[in-house]
Parts: C-alpha cells; structure tokens; sequence
C-alpha cells in the first residue's frame, strides 16, 4: 500500500537500508581486487534487485502523489493525519488516480525505460544508487560506502553471516 507522503519521507532510508541489509547477507564482504563494497560485482550481484525495486517504488510513490497537500500542521505530521484527514487525502489520491490514469499508464511506461536505460547498465552499486536517484535517502548523504558498511554490519549485529 502507499503511505501518505510525510510518512514515506521519514520511512523510505530505514526501508532502504532493511532492504540492501537483507541482499547484502549473501555477498562477499570485499571482492579480491576491489576497494570497496560499493565497486563490489558481487555487491551488485546481491543488490540490483533489492535497490532497483526501491527505486521504482519511489518513483511511483511519487507519481501517485504528485501535487498531493502536506499534512497540515506541524503537530499533525508529528502524530499522524486523523481519521478526517487520511480520508480527505485517500479521497484526494484516489480521485486524482481516476482523473489521470491515461497519464499515469504513460508515467508507468516511462518506469520500464529508466529501469532499461538507467538502471541496467550500471556496473556497481554505487553508480546504480546514484542513478536511481538514492544517494539523499543514505546516512551520511551521498557515502556509499558507509552506507553499505552500515547495512553490511546491521547484519553481523543481528548474527547474521555475510
């Protein structure tokens, strides 16, 4: 299901990380040869997958939600749309849906090409997270490599081998 779209900003980098956490625990730590996890084939590998679905949904969350209204109200986003609000901006998202689906069908078209003229042709997953738009949702912005550190170790701390 969607999120509404404050949620999906503050969910989408723990979503990210759970999801390159769970594809790297089958990779190599560091290939021979290879300076970081990040210029890793066998990172590739394990992650196009994982990374190119996320980026899909990203990019899909926000075609059904463009030009859909902020919660209104700092304290509304700290506790979450009330029942009157997640109706308004369901009724919204969904009559937006109705009106542009031609468009969207189109927008939907124009996710198969980025997937087969961006995305396909990277060689490492640095350049794939960086050519499916993800480097501002990893900590610490653009780091790659901590990034990928970071989810490679959330598996050792969770007693998984990768």
């Amino acid at each position: 299901s969607l999120w509404f779209p404050e949620r999906w900003r503050d969910e989408r980098q723990g979503i990210l990380r759970c999801m390159v956490a769970a594809a790297l625990r089958g990779a190599p730590d560091k290939e021979e040869g290879s300076g970081s996890l990040g210029e890793s084939a066998a990172a590739l590998e394990a992650c196009r997958t994982a990374v190119v679905c996320f980026a899909l949904v990203k990019r899909l969350h926000a075609l059904f939600h463009q030009g859909a209204p902020d919660a209104s109200s700092a304290e509304e986003k700290k506790r979450g749309p009330d029942t009157t609000a997640w109706t308004k901006q369901a009724e919204s998202a969904q009559a937006r849906i109705t009106a542009d689906e031609v468009k969207m069908l189109a927008a939907c078209e124009e996710l198969v090409a980025v997937n087969e003229e961006e995305l396909a042709p990277c060689e490492c997953l640095s350049e794939l997270l960086d050519a499916a738009e993800l480097l501002q949702d990893i900590t610490p912005q653009g780091d790659t490599e901590g990034f990928l550190q970071s989810a490679a170790a959330f598996n050792a701390g969770i007693g998984v081998a990768t």
